[in-house]
């Protein structure tokens, strides 16, 4: 994906809230520890997350550590979250 694809892509008429890349924010309804996004099994010393979300990765105004995004696990989440599949 281009630079300018993921640029703009926060810019959409349906505008969420948050960044203006990944529209990453912790007040919604929906949370990273349920997206495939996240690194399993990692947690830092400030009980926060590691996303590998190509918009989240890229996004200027979230916090990075070694290429990947930091995120609140448990309060976090951006426009890209995908849950895992259920298998049945």
């Amino acid at each position: 994906m281009k630079a300018a694809e993921l640029l703009g892509a926060g810019s959409s008429k349906s505008k969420g809230v948050g960044t203006r890349v990944a529209e990453y924010a912790e007040t919604g309804p929906y949370h990273c520890a349920d997206c495939i996004h996240l690194k399993k099994g990692f947690k830092d010393a400030n009980g926060k997350g590691r996303c590998d979300e190509p918009h989240m990765k890229r996004d200027p105004q979230v916090r990075h550590d070694q290429g990947l995004a930091i995120v609140n696990i448990e309060h976090g989440c951006c426009r890209f979250v995908k849950p895992p599949k259920k298998t049945e």
